[in-house]
């Protein structure tokens, strides 16, 4: 049994292998993160707040039940920004806008918490007619977006606050790619940042499939967009990294 797994999450966007763009913009992002002559690219920089604001469909308007969440969290949006060498990029990042939601297990915003049904509400994503049918468990802080062998299986119902727990079900075959796109959402599109009291957002993701596959050591992670970012001189892009990074700057209040 042959499996590849990676797992991206940053700041903002993490595009990983296999991936396939549905969006003009999202298709030019895409382009640019696979082209070239083999050099190891630098990346993009730009400064400022992202423009053209869109709420992204299938969200929420707020929580319908009494939760805590920051006032700033909802409409769910994304943003363009365009960097010092002309490029235009989605902020936080170019999510899937009408794709198939996950289960959840938890969800105290528009549900009661703790999901007893999720198994009955479950239903199988054919990858390949002649695969294994596996069950996922995954946790994003905040929104991930679940590929396998390169089709699109689900993504997160809550994109950024409160926290939810989510459980997906597939049939593949093996070999079989995992291949996760995580956003740490921003509720200051374009400079990386959350709520009203500007605070740097963190990110992590954990999952695990009934296969015995989950986010181990061995999953591989390629980071594409981090902000903010006092100087971009700070990123090291490698050859076994190659892809660039659309990189914010300026936008990070002085250390204390």
């Amino acid at each position: 049994m042959r499996v590849k797994t990676c797992i991206g999450i940053a700041a903002g966007l993490a595009l990983l292998v296999g991936l396939v763009a549905n969006q003009s913009l999202q298709a030019g992002q895409a382009r640019s993160a696979t082209s070239g002559s083999g050099a190891v690219e630098k990346g993009s920089v730009s400064s400022g707040f992202a423009t053209d604001l869109k709420p992204v469909p299938g969200y929420p308007p707020r929580c319908s039940t009494n939760v805590n969440v920051q006032p700033d969290v909802f409409p769910i949006r994304v943003g363009t920004v365009t960097s010092d060498d002309g490029k235009k990029w989605t902020a936080p990042a170019p999510v899937v806008s009408d794709g198939a939601m996950a289960v959840d297990v938890y969800n105290n915003c528009v549900g009661p918490g703790d999901n007893p049904d999720y198994v009955s509400q479950l239903k199988t994503v054919v990858v390949d007619n002649d695969g294994v049918e596996i069950t996922g468990f995954i946790h994003a802080d905040n929104y991930f977006e679940l590929y396998v062998n390169g089709k699109f299986i689900a993504r997160d119902s809550i994109a950024m606050t409160p926290f939810n727990t989510s459980v997906v079900r597939f049939k593949a075959k093996y070999p079989m790619t995992y291949a996760i796109m995580g956003v740490d959402w921003e509720t200051h599109q374009g400079i990386g940042m959350e709520y009203n009291v500007f605070n740097v957002g963190d990110a992590g993701m954990i999952a695990y499939f009934s296969d015995g596959n989950g986010t181990h050591t061995d999953w591989r992670a390629d980071t594409f967009y981090i902000a903010p970012l006092d100087d971009p001189a700070c990123v090291r892009v490698t050859e076994a990294g190659a892809i660039p990074a659309s990189v914010h700057s300026r936008s990070v209040r002085p250390a204390a």
